[in-house]
């Protein structure tokens, strides 16, 4: 039996579709608030967003006549018919959103129009209407959500903790002030003022959310590229974060998560970037309607080129002109970071940089000097090729004597051997054939040096070359790296503390504080118990600044800039009891304190690390080294030729 389902079923179940959280509520009225060309807009949220949500704008307004018709499903002012798709220039479209929050919390509603004498009221409280009511209020609308999800429990039993959401929220502010930098925004937490722009461009927008070091750090660029308008802040070479939540791309003033533009700045910044090291930066990319799908993803946040290629290219092109200090940068920047140690005027106008080619090849091909090599053709990035008769995205194509010129150019300078002789071949495949033969034998060889009678008597001869120990044992020899064993019994203790929290603390003279954005916060939030219980007495001082009070004694010279983005980066920190950020720590605080190579040691001093080291002669110092080596008497007669 098929059963038609009802409206407050099927509304309920396009919540659970588009109304994920608090955030989610918030996204929508905040998109519906820009659509209707609000200026000023105010958010409000309590505890997270579950107790309330309010947002007021200074935009359009509603008639009365429209206020039923907003809480209705698939009723929207930004579509009319089926070919309006094609083409999106609004954030919101669906009409799915008030009718889905609606369903699911108690909404009011209070607007009014420019030429109205006053405004009117609605409440709807899980998808039930009430009568339309006269309300003083100024002109725009404001939308009040209470209760979220008190209707659908399985809903509200799945949210985070009040701080959690209440972080994931601030960091959608922090996106949302991004992508609208020419609007005076202001988000306020329990009353309290988190952030505040005042919609004078990206520079103010960048301003607010990172502070003035984002900024001093920054290049700020401006180009069109192939009808593709690119502009925003993009980091120095030297300025790097310890993850990706500090990276922002806009679509048509729409924030989104987009591979293409991603990668190709990824691409771009690759021969700068060093391990757990991420860009920084703010890239709004604004192209004609109808070249963008938006339509891909219920909540919008993601979206589909027509031209993948030619977005990824123009994006790469522009961010490594910039960043290899390329003389065209000078028709990209529009203000330099304030960094001393950055590029001046001279070292862009520089021919050696000028000419110096890039090493980084991606999968569209390799740009320099303003081509591209797509799919075997040359295509000209250069030259703007948009006017009403043209197709924006249509790359000129260069003559073929000019293609074939280039690409045999490209062939002259990297030679390849042709192996055409069947006898040839052969030969490389027998001569790959005795190296993986090599490498099988020597890793046998490895496993049986590490595996050995441990009850067997050992004899101590003595240390050579001030580096390892001899020893002899049954019809074998054992050679021991001091160093490497030494390290290894010192790392096992510190992690042994660390698993039964027995750790000595040493407190800091001076706090050491950091700042974080929402995601960051929300992550030590979660585990700030688990750095009481290693030894690090971590504080949160407001929603963007922890303090560092005390560290173990182990630890206490360890970087903490470094350490705190490397672990906040570590994906699996939530999870792991050790992660491996800090078991890089400790290693290397083993590996400081361990015996090193070159010293000489008494043979007590020699007695006491065996005994330590119980004869475990299979372990690996932390950093994957063999401790212990076995040499067998037959090995030792096959080197002086008396067996074969």
């Amino acid at each position: 039996m098929i059963n038609i389902l009802s409206k407050d079923v099927y509304n309920k179940i396009a919540a659970g579709e588009v109304i994920e959280r608090p955030a989610s509520v918030v996204k929508e009225l905040f998109e519906n608030a820009i659509d209707a060309g609000a200026t000023e807009i105010s958010v409000y949220v309590d505890n997270g967003g579950t107790d309330r949500i309010f947002i007021m704008d200074n935009g359009c307004g509603m008639e009365k006549d429209d206020l039923p018709r907003s809480f209705l499903p698939h009723a929207t002012s930004k579509l009319k018919v089926a070919d309006d798709l094609n083409r999106i220039e609004t954030l919101g479209f669906r009409g799915e959103a008030l009718a889905s929050i609606s369903s699911v919390s108690r909404c009011t509603i209070s607007s009014k129009t420019m030429d109205a004498p006053i405004g009117y009221k609605l409440t709807c409280e899980g998808g039930v209407m009430d009568e339309i009511t006269e309300t003083p209020c100024v002109e725009g609308t404001a939308v009040t959500v209470r209760d979220l999800f008190f209707n659908t429990p399985a809903r509200l039993k799945f949210l985070k903790s009040d701080k959690a959401e209440e972080n994931e929220v601030k960091a959608l502010m922090e996106r949302l002030i991004l992508s609208n930098p020419y609007v005076s925004i202001k988000y306020f937490a329990n009353d309290k003022p988190v952030y505040e722009s005042f919609g004078e461009g990206f520079r103010g927008a960048v301003l607010t959310v990172y502070g003035v070091e984002a900024v001093n750090n920054c290049y700020e660029i401006s180009v069109n590229k192939n009808g593709i308008l690119i502009e925003g802040f993009i980091g120095n070479t030297n300025f790097f974060k310890g993850n990706r939540s500090y990276q922002t791309i806009i679509v048509n003033g729409r924030w989104v998560n987009d591979s293409t533009i991603s990668s190709a700045v990824h691409n771009a910044y690759s021969n700068y970037l060093m391990k757990r090291q991420y860009p920084f930066y703010v890239l709004s990319v604004s192209m004609p309607g109808e070249f963008v799908d938006v339509n891909v993803h219920p909540r919008k946040t993601e979206v589909r080129f027509q031209d993948n290629q030619i977005v990824y290219s123009s994006v790469y092109s522009v961010i490594s002109q910039v960043l290899d200090g390329a003389a065209s940068a000078l028709d990209i920047i529009v203000s330099k970071p304030k960094a001393s140690s950055l590029i001046d005027d001279e070292t862009f106008n520089s021919p050696e940089i000028i000419s110096k080619p890039r090493d980084v090849f991606d999968d569209v091909g390799k740009i320099e000097s303003g081509f591209t090599k797509v799919d075997g053709m040359i295509y000209d990035f250069n030259t703007p090729k948009v006017d009403k008769d043209t197709e924006p995205f249509k790359p000129f194509k260069l003559s073929k004597h000019k293609i074939a010129t280039t690409v045999s150019q490209t062939e002259d300078s990297c030679p390849v051997k042709d192996f055409t002789s069947a006898a040839e071949i052969d030969e490389i495949f027998r001569e790959n054939k005795l190296y993986i033969e090599k490498l099988e034998n020597e890793k046998r060889e490895k496993a049986e040096q590490q595996s050995m009678n441990v009850d067997a008597p050992v004899m101590v001869i003595g240390q050579a070359l001030d580096t390892f120990l001899v020893l002899e044992c049954d019809d074998h020899l054992i050679l021991i790296d001091q160093h490497a064993a030494h390290e290894r019994i010192l790392y096992d203790k510190l992690i042994y503390k660390v698993k039964t929290n027995d750790v000595v603390k040493q407190s800091l003279l001076i706090p050491y504080a950091f700042k974080v954005n929402a995601e960051e916060s929300d992550i030590l939030f979660d585990r700030i118990s688990y750095f009481r219980e290693i030894g690090i007495d971590l504080e949160s001082f407001d929603d963007v600044t922890f303090k560092v009070y005390s560290l173990p004694v182990d630890l206490v010279d360890m970087n903490l800039d470094v350490f705190f983005a490397d672990i906040l980066n570590d994906p699996h920190f939530k999870d792991d009891k050790i992660p491996s950020v800090l078991r890089e720590k400790l290693a290397m605080k083993a590996c400081k304190a361990a015996i090193k190579s070159g010293d000489k040691l008494t043979r007590s001093e020699i007695d006491g690390l065996l005994s330590m080291l119980k004869q475990n002669w299979g372990l690996k110092c932390p950093h994957g080294r063999p401790v212990c080596v076995r040499i067998s008497h037959d090995e030792i007669d096959k080197w002086f030729k008396r067996i074969v």
